[in-house]
Parts: structure tokens; sequence; C-alpha cells
């Protein structure tokens, strides 16, 4: 089995017309890699545009050089997440914080009325505080499954493809190129997330409230989340 995998992973590296000769030569254009003795043979690319053959090496090197500047492009993307993550992050504390302040009010409201509406303030917490938690889930959802996500698909694009440029072979790197090219792209040209924080609502105080009269009381009562 050693020796099996051995050969395996030496068929890719010799030529297929000339099962003596190692692949030493690499299409700029094609990336069709050949031996010496198919360069004068083997002058085509499949589109019929003439090969562009340089050195192994040196394909090896322009394709790294590729790959660097697609980097440095997902390096972009990367730190634009880390911003979005942020300021969601920082809304997400806000809400909180407002969530908090605006119970307490309700709380400090609920104690100055009488004990009858007791229930009507316990009502209009509890339908606050459910639409608070819609709000916050809608962000914590964002930031699980748009930028955490994505965050993990690009250090995971980022990890196999520096693992890839060390630990590979050189023809593995020319005939893995057009993947790794292909799967930093695609993370390159999707559209950033983004998500529209509302407004911050804000409770309406009133200097005097007419005790006598119930009804007024309760329409209030509604009014205060508006």
């Amino acid at each position: 089995m050693e020796q099996y995998e051995l050969l395996k992973g030496q068929q890719s590296r010799v030529c297929n017309d000339h099962s003596n000769k190692l692949l030493s030569f690499g299409c700029d254009k094609c990336l069709k890699m050949i031996c010496n003795e198919c360069v004068c043979s083997t002058r085509f690319c499949d589109d019929g545009k003439t090969h562009q053959m340089v050195t192994l090496k040196q394909l090896v090197e322009h394709l790294n050089e590729e790959i660097n500047k697609l980097k440095r492009k997902i390096i972009e993307k990367e730190e634009g997440l880390e911003q979005i993550f942020k300021f969601t992050s920082q809304k997400l504390a806000e809400y909180d914080k407002e969530t908090f302040e605006m119970v307490q009010k309700i709380h400090d409201k609920r104690d100055e009325q009488i004990k009858t509406l007791e229930s009507k303030y316990k009502q209009l917490e509890d339908e606050y505080t459910e639409d608070r938690l819609k709000t916050k889930t809608l962000i914590t959802d964002f930031l699980e499954n748009e930028i955490l996500k994505k965050w993990s698909q690009i250090r995971n694009i980022m990890r196999k493809t520096e693992s890839r440029v060390k630990h590979a072979h050189q023809c593995d790197i020319v005939s893995g190129y057009s993947d790794t090219k292909n799967d930093i792209q695609r993370l390159i040209d999707e559209v950033m997330p983004s998500i529209q924080v509302l407004s911050l609502s804000k409770v309406r105080e009133k200097r005097s409230i007419p005790f006598c009269i119930f009804p007024v009381i309760t329409v209030w009562l509604i009014g205060i989340l508006s």
C-alpha cells in the first residue's frame, strides 16, 4: 500500500507521453504541464492560441503571486466583516441597555399607580419585552448566520490556501490553482452582509394622569411605548 501511494503521487508529476520524463514546463495561459521533450511538439492551447511556456518553477512563482493578490483582497473582505461585526455588536449592547432602562421606567410608572392597574402594567411589560426580544433575535441571528458564518468560510479558505502553498508539490499547486482561485474569488464577489437597525424608541413622559378617568389611563398605558 505504501508503494502504491508513492507511485500514485508520482503519476501526476510524470509526462503522459514520455513516462520516463518528469514535468518541467508549464503554459502560463492554460496551465498545461509538459516535459522537455514535448516543448517542440506541443505549441497550442486548447483554444488555439500559442502556448506561453515557462519553467515549472517560474509558473508556480507566477501563480503564487496571483494567489497572494487574491489573499490581500480576502483580507480586506475580512476586515470589512470585522467592522460590521463590531458595529452590530455595539447596537446589540445598546438594545440590551435601553431594554433594561425601558423596563425600569415601566416599573417606576407602575409603582406610582393604584393597585387596580398592576395587571395592565404587567401586560404592557410582557408585550414590550417580547417585541424587544424579537428584534434582539434578528440581530443575533444576523451575527451568527451572516457575519460569523462568512468569517468562518474565509478562515477555512485561508488555511486551505496557506497549506497548499506551503506543503503541496509544485504540480499540485498548478493543478489546484483554478479551484483555489474560484473559491477565493467567490467569497470576494459575495455582497457584504448588512442589517438595518431600527431607531431606538423613547418613553414619552407625562406630568399628570387623570386617575379619576379609567379609560384615559388605559389609553395612556398603550401609548407609552410608541
